[in-house]
């Protein structure tokens, strides 16, 4: 289930530096030009001990002034960079290249995702190489980008007053609002051009990218005050879970897009098919069998449904919203056969990514309509669920609207929050199981339509 963490007062930051290899970097690089600040916006990252003095976000206190103590700390994000430093990344790296002399903290691909600065490897355009390291992880600059030409004027009293857009002219990314930090959290979660997990990097074992924004912000150990994110909003759980079902599907298209549209790529990419459509038990009574889809043949290929399946609830539609529901059925469509027309998923893929960046989040309008979602969503009791993504998705959605449904009456919460812990039991996989082998759909079907009532 979800959780969220509480900020407890942090001591001993400096040990815990000095122990991770974070020395102090300069401030700002001799380079930097703060009248022209775009100029040093490619500049290498500063590392995370520009930002850790006592005064500025290093304290030892509650969350304002100690962002960097509990990150330090309590994120998994601060030991991203370490774990291309273990044995399974090399042999994940070796099985993927084919070789044995390789070693991933030597790969461009790895660092831009577990690190986020790939100068540290080779110079910017000015010839500098980032001081940041790979034990440094996932760290402030990742997230909040490049500090060169930040980093001094952002602490001035001026600097509030500037809207986002100016912030981001600096080189500093949006992450106050729910689309800013959902934005800078696909890149490496989901994927993008560039820095994908495809099928041949599944295969040699590297863990599937299974992103669901709302409930990895959930559990995620804030370096922030949660009452800022509320602000009176009792559906703020409700707003982030529909603000990342639309990136998440937005960076899962730009994806489809990107191996469609590129010849030299391999297709089709199966890491972007169903897993758990070729990868279970060949058993007769296999729920599969029992519940073949109408119209699709046997062997068919499936889109996978992670980060669409839940599109129609998240928009909640106008004309546009229909328009790309409808674009939705038929990429679904195309691509079943064994070897997909490039040229139609290119094309319906460009129709649906313009599509989304023009569409308005649902979540920005006054009232969030969280009694209608969860109806919408209960329906699918009564529809014939295709796979356990699809049945993990509508859980994870059913969580995240709990809170606005269920604010200041106890009963609705208690019963709410059993019936939906069923759902959960039915979607666990068997201990020692890496898939869903026991997934019964009419066990969750059964649960979700008394979730509906």
């Amino acid at each position: 289930m979800r959780s969220r963490w509480t900020t407890v007062a942090l001591a001993g930051l400096s040990t815990l530096l000095v122990l991770r290899g974070i020395t102090p970097r300069p401030a700002l690089d001799a380079g930097a030009d703060l009248e022209n600040p775009s100029h040093t916006l490619r500049a290498a990252f500063l590392g995370p001990a520009s930002c850790g003095t006592a005064s500025c976000h290093g304290g030892n206190g509650e969350v304002q002034g100690s962002e960097l103590s509990i990150w330090l700390v309590r994120d998994p994000h601060a030991r991203s960079g370490e774990t291309l430093l273990q044995e399974r990344s090399r042999a994940i790296l070796r099985k993927w290249k084919s070789a044995d002399n390789v070693a991933p903290e030597t790969e461009q691909l790895c660092i831009r995702c577990h690190v986020g600065d790939a100068s540290i490897l080779s110079p910017n355009d000015a010839g500098v190489h980032s001081p940041a390291r790979i034990q440094d992880g996932v760290s402030c600059e990742a997230c909040h980008g490049s500090a060169a030409a930040w980093i001094r004027p952002h602490v001035q009293p001026e600097w509030q007053q500037k809207s986002p857009a100016q912030k981001q002219s600096f080189g500093m990314r949006d992450t106050r609002s729910l689309p800013g930090r959902a934005a800078t959290c696909v890149d490496c979660h989901v994927g993008a051009p560039g820095q994908a997990v495809d099928h041949d990097m599944l295969a040699a074992g590297h863990p599937r990218l299974r992103f669901e924004f709302g409930a990895y912000h959930a559990n995620w150990p804030h370096h922030w005050t949660d009452g800022k994110d509320r602000n009176g909003h009792p559906d703020f759980e409700a707003r982030a879970w529909a603000i990342g079902q639309a990136t998440g599907a937005e960076a899962f298209l730009r994806l489809l897009h990107d191996a469609a549209s590129d010849s030299n790529k391999a297709w089709p990419e199966f890491a972007a098919l169903d897993c758990f459509a070729c990868h279970h038990d060949l058993n007769e009574r296999s729920w599969r069998l029992r519940q073949a889809a109408p119209g699709r043949s046997a062997g068919a290929m499936r889109l996978s449904p992670w980060y669409t399946a839940l599109l129609s609830e998240a928009l909640l539609g106008d004309e546009k919203t229909a328009r790309i529901l409808a674009d939705l059925d038929k990429l679904k469509d195309r691509m079943t056969p064994p070897v997909p027309d490039r040229k139609a998923i290119t094309t319906l893929t460009t129709q649906m990514l313009e599509a989304l960046r023009s569409t308005p989040f649902i979540s920005i309008q006054e009232a969030f309509p969280t009694p209608l979602i969860l109806s919408e969503l209960a329906k699918h009791g009564k529809k014939r669920l295709q796979s356990w993504d699809e049945a993990a998705a509508i859980y994870l959605a059913l969580a995240a609207l709990q809170d606005g449904l269920t604010e200041g009456n106890a009963r609705p919460a208690r019963e709410y929050s059993s019936l939906l812990k069923g759902v959960h039991e039915a979607l666990r996989f068997p201990p020692g199981c890496a898939s869903p082998s026991r997934f019964e759909p009419e066990t969750v079907r059964r649960r979700l339509s008394a979730l509906g009532k």
